[in-house]
């Protein structure tokens, strides 16, 4: 446990908490034993995403949660250190006497995750101010609307896997964890309020319970491109080909696929199928290797040999076709509940989202519910929506279907 006591000034007199470094596990288990004796927790993750084949969370910020002042100290885990993240399962929700602070849940849930640890339970300052309404929701935009305190965006694209980090780093990932008690706190009564609280924790469930999903008929990675439907099957095979090199040559370097060859010209690649160096570098504007370029170029040619791609993943490029009217009647169904929930919203004076969620709407369109019952099973949609909203959505979804 290192304290760099470093105390910058903010605009109006405020300092930036003291900076607590967390290297050992022995340490951090000691520190989240006596952050869990709170009700409530901030925490952060930093991630190396633009720089790294497989993102890793470097850093994790953790401070006691207070709503009326910003943190006095905060503590920065440096987990590329550490063996393990399971020390901090307690403050993920696992202890119902302490819940965690999080501005935007679904991201940090799915970098914990990585690191093989679930996020089971959280307040999402991002999903309270999307669901206000309010012109800005990003957590620089909010700190500095309502704390007066400036956050530099350049060190959103820091490259956090670095050490030592420089003073300026330590300021950023000090500061956003110390305010989010206060920020929680006045998010929240202006939620109820407004009458949205209960929307809001149905909308933050859904998007934990999302990110924590595995869906075992999810297309392979590289089926998930988009125009490869519309591609003749020798040309969805050169680009898996070209698709799988590159993986292998992103991982090999350690850097995420995009800056070996971006997804724009890889597909670009495989539509126009270039027969030599030249060609292929003019396409692509990389600065490979010679032997690296040649196969690529290489891999056009087996892809092509291949003829298509594997068997068993053939049913994910197949066009299946809706039953004779049943793409009208859902866009029917879509029309009319986008109506209505825009005419809702404007009576109770909250945002669309608050009424449908987008994927919610998607959803109850697709299925096309005609019980309460049904509307209930839709992800997302929630008791609160049951009890507000199901006798109204099914008299749209049976207009629609008159």
């Amino acid at each position: 446990m290192v304290d760099r006591g470093l105390r910058l000034s903010y605009a109006l007199g405020l300092t930036v908490p003291r900076a607590i470094f967390i290297d050992q596990i022995e340490s951090l288990t000691n520190v989240v034993e006596a952050l869990r004796t709170h009700p409530r927790v901030a925490l952060d993750t930093e991630v190396n995403a633009m720089y790294t084949y497989r993102p890793r969370v470097c850093l994790v910020q953790l401070a006691v949660a207070d709503p009326e002042a910003p943190s006095q100290e905060v503590f920065v885990i440096d987990t590329l250190v550490l063996d393990t993240l399971a020390p901090l399962a307690p403050l993920l929700g696992n202890d119902p006497a302490c819940t965690p602070i999080i501005h935007d849940v679904a991201y940090d849930s799915r970098m914990l995750l990585a690191g093989g640890q679930a996020l089971l339970r959280a307040t999402d300052t991002a999903l309270h101010a999307r669901y206000l309404g309010l012109a800005t929701t990003g957590l620089g935009g909010l700190l500095q609307e309502r704390f007066n305190v400036t956050l530099d965006k350049e060190l959103q694209r820091a490259d956090w896997g670095k050490r030592p980090l420089t003073d300026a780093q330590i300021e950023y990932v000090t500061s956003d964890v110390a305010f989010l008690g206060p920020l929680a706190a006045q998010l929240e009564r202006e939620a109820i309020a407004k009458g949205v609280h209960e929307e809001i924790l149905v909308e933050t469930d859904w998007a934990l319970a999302s990110a924590r999903a595995t869906d075992p008929d999810a297309p392979p990675e590289y089926a998930e491109q988009k125009g490869l439907r519309e591609m003749t099957p020798d040309g969805r095979a050169v680009w898996r080909a070209l698709w799988l090199l590159r993986e292998r040559e992103a991982e090999k370097r350690d850097l995420p696929p995009g800056k070996v060859v971006s997804s724009q010209s890889l597909l670009a690649i495989a539509r126009a199928r270039p027969r030599d160096l030249h060609t292929f570098r003019r396409m692509t504007g990389t600065a490979l290797e010679d032997d690296v370029a040649q196969a690529f170029v290489d891999a056009i040619a087996q892809g092509e040999q291949e003829g298509d791609v594997p068997e068993e993943d053939r049913r994910h490029f197949v066009i299946t076709r809706s039953p004779s009217g049943e793409i009208a009647r859902r866009r029917a169904r879509e029309e009319c509940l986008a109506q209505w929930r825009a005419m809702e919203a404007e009576a109770r004076g909250v945002n669309m989202q608050v009424v449908l969620p987008g994927h919610v709407l998607s959803e109850i369109a697709k299925v096309g519910p005609t019980t309460a019952q049904t509307l209930a099973e839709i992800p997302g949609f929630g008791d609160v929506r049951v009890r507000r909203y199901a006798d109204a959505i099914l008299a749209v979804l049976a207009a629609a279907r008159a």
